[in-house]
C-alpha cells in the first residue's frame, strides 16, 4: 500500500487543518478517516483554487512545485492548454488525474 491509500488521501494533500484530516504524517501530509474524505478535501482545493482564478499551469506550480512534469502531465490528460482557466473543467475530473499522478490507484503488489 503507497502512501496516498495507506493515508486515504488520494491526493497526497499536505495537512493544512483540513476539518476532516485526522492530523500529518511523518512528512506532513494529511491523513483521512475514509476515503471520501480524502477525495472531498482534494476536491474543496481545486474548487478554492479554481476561485482564485487560476491557470492550470498556476495550478501545477502551486500544488507541486518540485515535479516540472506535473504540468504537461495535467494538460496532456486532460487535454487542454496549460494556460487554461482551471474553472473552465470539472474539479472531479481534476481530481482523478491528480490522483493517478500521485499513484492512488497503483495497484498493490503480491
Amino acid at each position: 500500500m503507497n502512501r496516498p491509500q495507506r493515508n486515504r488521501n488520494p491526493g497526497n494533500l499536505k495537512f493544512v487543518g483540513q476539518s476532516q484530516a485526522l492530523g500529518a504524517d511523518l512528512d506532513g501530509f494529511a491523513i483521512f478517516a475514509t476515503d471520501q474524505d480524502g477525495w472531498r478535501a482534494l476536491v474543496r482545493q481545486i474548487q478554492l483554487d479554481q476561485s482564485r482564478d487560476m491557470t492550470l499551469f498556476q495550478f501545477c506550480v502551486k500544488y507541486c512545485p518540485t515535479d516540472v512534469d506535473y504540468v504537461h502531465f495535467m494538460a496532456r490528460e486532460l487535454g487542454v492548454h496549460q494556460d487554461v482557466k482551471l474553472r473552465e473543467i470539472n474539479p472531479w475530473t481534476i481530481a482523478v488525474h491528480i490522483a493517478r499522478k500521485e499513484g492512488w490507484f497503483a495497484e498493490e503488489k503480491s
